[in-house]
């Protein structure tokens, strides 16, 4: 007998016994998955009759078997078979045959029992929507061993007994299909007896449902005979059969996997917040649980991707669009012309798929600079269940932050491991520590702040978290000069890209307006221009100073032009005056101007030159320290030297006189900002006739470098 299902198969349990012997096989669980259980309990009890020429012998059959389930889990009751894989069946049976031949009484006592039976399937078969048939299958020919005991005519006997040798396989193989409607050679097809023992073995069930049991009985006489006539099989089945089914949910996942390289993608921005920057697409697919690529059973009725704690930063990036025009939105979106095989929610931050899918996909599109938030996905499926997507690869991770963020701070982690060199990794932190200058780290920006960036001259830069940024509006393009030897990263901005923000500060003009997330204070910019400086080559307004203390960074260019250096005079100056508005002091204080001066000529005598509008180099002054540094005065009239040719009053000492020499025509201007106080060059302590202005008061000019309006 075979248990016969169409489609593919579970863990089934199934028993049948032929000769009144039982079997039940059960369904295997594999280790963490639950799975359909399929019994099927079968006792059949099938006797019968060998009659030949020779006489008549008993025939009993018995059969049992171990079948295991061939399907996949989650599969209903319409798609479960089962295939048998320990079993055991034999044909046993004997009987005594008396037979007069040539006047001599012979008598054959014969037992057997088969041997051989290539195989044997168990199967229930679904004939129709939600019916179903016990079936059978038990295999091949099978061979027979004989005990024969005779007595008579043993030449006689010897023959009946080949002759019985030969014909026993032949029921046998009848019996083997014993129980298949359609082939069965006992119960006629379309018989009444073939009829009755097919519906006694048919029922109905719910193909959808989660379980079933039904119980039934089916018997029937058969009567075959061999074709050639030699022998004549007959007898009765009786088949008492239980059979049930209880389904457990199939467990599936959904995966979620980046499309590119998710690792290292940043969001970018476009010139506006309602036009989308760069993209990051995700596939999602249902497979079974643990079996990666396999596909379940049931479908999907929809995938539902949401959008949460999206950030919603001003404007696209710190600076733009300007503040009159910049608008506050979600800074990733599901566009919808993006995504024309979803439904898109009207804030464009959550999405849903069609149904009767295994897999869907989305693109997310970036608004902004320093866009973050999380993407989540549900797939509802046939059952109405619901299963939250993992990452792929990582089935704790069942919100995928966007852009890849390790730790929480709104920065793609890839950003963050490539620029950041040391200090805190915090949304909030400000450690820049290049150029050392002052010893106060930072430059007024946040880590965020600086990840997100700026528009600078019409493109986007992401500042640098190591090194302090200084923000310049460069009116009159003067240029930096030489103010590169500082260190700063420096950055001219268009008229547009920074904003006046009237307050406490003297310097109103602020480049990160678009702030919001991790804002720890304005950053102001320099106005640098052209124009006249109150009668001195430059002046920064308010300096010394960090940036908002500036009101404006003044170069008279017209006047340093008439310098003895001209163009090395102008680029001095502006590194000179940006130097001031980064807290750089002078080497000392101030010069100081004589009033009247004498000269002493040849003859011994003292004349006066009335006033000269020159100022004397003072030791420790101005002019004071190393003779390159950008700081360092270069032009004056005198200097202190007590055999001079000349003489003077200096203003604070009024009664006494100072003798000095004329100041030669200035060495080169500076092009560094200079590290210690000691005087080089016409400074040095062994110059002759003398160090003109000798060590500086202050100097060490590098270490004094301060953009950081938070200090000071």
């Amino acid at each position: 007998m075979a248990v016969m299902w169409q489609n593919r198969a579970l863990l089934l349990g199934a028993s049948v016994a032929l000769a009144s012997v039982g079997l039940l096989v059960r369904a295997q669980r594999v280790a963490g998955q639950k799975q359909e259980q399929l019994f099927i309990r079968v006792t059949e009890r099938v006797d019968g009759k060998l009659t030949t020429s020779f006489g008549q012998s008993d025939l009993h059959f018995t059969f049992t078997a171990t079948a295991r389930n061939t399907g996949d889990p989650g599969t209903g009751p319409s798609g479960i078979s089962t295939t048998t894989t320990d079993y055991a069946c034999t044909v046993q049976g004997g009987g005594k045959i008396t037979q007069v031949q040539d006047g001599t009484e012979v008598t054959t006592a014969v037992t057997y029992k088969s041997k051989d039976i290539p195989h044997v399937g168990i199967s229930l078969a679904q004939i129709g929507q939600g019916t179903y048939e016990i079936n059978a299958d038990f295999g091949a020919h099978c061979g027979l061993d004989m005990d024969v005991q005779i007595s008579g005519n043993n030449a006689v006997a010897q023959r009946m007994v080949g002759g019985i040798a030969a014909i026993e396989l032949t029921p046998t193989v009848f019996l083997l299909g014993a129980s298949n409607l359609a082939y069965d050679p006992f119960l006629k097809a379309g018989s009444p007896e073939g009829l009755q023992f097919y519906q006694q073995r048919s029922g109905t069930f719910d193909p959808n449902s989660k379980s079933f049991r039904r119980s039934g009985q089916a018997s029937a006489p058969w009567t075959h005979k061999v074709p050639d006539g030699s022998a004549t099989v007959s007898g009765s089945i009786d088949l008492n059969y239980t059979i049930g089914f209880n389904q457990e949910p199939e467990e599936v996942e959904a995966i979620i996997t980046p499309v590119g390289d998710y690792d290292h993608w940043e969001p970018k921005a476009s010139d506006d917040e309602d036009t989308p920057g760069n993209g990051l697409a995700f596939n999602v697919v249902l497979q079974k649980k643990g079996e990666p690529g396999k596909a379940p059973n049931k479908k999907a009725k929809s995938f539902k991707f949401e959008l949460s704690d999206v950030s919603h930063e001003p404007g696209v990036c710190l600076n733009w669009p300007p503040k009159d025009r910049a608008k506050i939105s979600a800074d990733l979106k599901i566009d919808k012309v993006a995504n024309p095989d979803l439904q898109v929610a009207d804030d464009e931050q959550s999405a849903t798929s069609g149904a009767g899918l295994l897999g869907s996909s989305v693109i997310i599109f970036s608004y902004d600079w320093g866009a973050w938030g999380k993407l989540k996905v549900t797939a509802t499926l046939e059952d109405d269940s619901t299963v939250v997507g993992h990452l792929k690869d990582k089935p704790d991770v069942e919100v995928v932050t966007i852009p890849k963020d390790d730790n929480g701070n709104h920065i793609a982690s890839a950003w963050t491991k490539d620029n950041v060199l040391a200090g805190s990794t915090q949304a909030e932190s400000d450690d820049d520590d290049q150029p050392e200058g002052d010893g106060h780290t930072g430059d007024g920006l946040s880590l965020y702040e600086e990840y997100r960036g700026f528009r600078i001259k019409g493109g986007h830069t992401r500042t640098s978290p190591n090194v302090k940024d200084l923000f310049v509006y460069d009116l009159d393009k003067l240029g930096l000069g030489s103010f590169g030897a500082s260190g700063l990263s420096v950055h001219f901005l268009g008229i547009s890209e920074f904003t006046t923000v009237q307050g406490s500060d003297p310097n109103p003009l602020v480049v990160n307006f678009n702030h919001g997330f991790a804002h720890l204070c304005d950053v102001h910019v320099l106005l640098l221009v052209d124009g006249e400086a109150e009668g001195r080559l430059g002046m920064a307004e308010g300096g010394p100073g960090t940036p908002k203390k500036i009101q404006r960074v003044v170069v008279d260019v017209a006047k340093c032009m008439r310098c003895r250096w001209k163009e090395l005079d102008v680029a001095n100056n502006v590194a000179h005056e940006l130097g001031h508005s980064c807290n750089v002091h002078h080497h000392g204080e101030d010069n100081y101007n004589p009033g009247g001066v004498w000269q002493r000529k040849n003859d011994g005598n003292w004349y006066p030159l009335g006033e000269t509008g020159r100022d004397v180099a003072a030791p420790h002054m101005q002019n004071s320290g190393d003779q390159n540094c950008i700081m360092r005065y270069i032009y004056a009239g005198y200097y202190e030297y007590t055999q001079g040719q000349y003489r003077w009053h200096n203003p604070n000492k009024p009664n006494a006189w100072i003798y000095g020499e004329s100041y030669p025509p200035a060495v080169i201007p500076g092009t560094i900002f200079c590290t210690s106080p000691e005087g080089t060059g016409e400074n040095a302590p062994d110059h002759t006739p003398v160090p003109k202005a000798s060590d500086a008061t202050l100097g060490a000019c590098a270490r004094q470098i301060c953009v950081n309006d938070l200090k000071h």
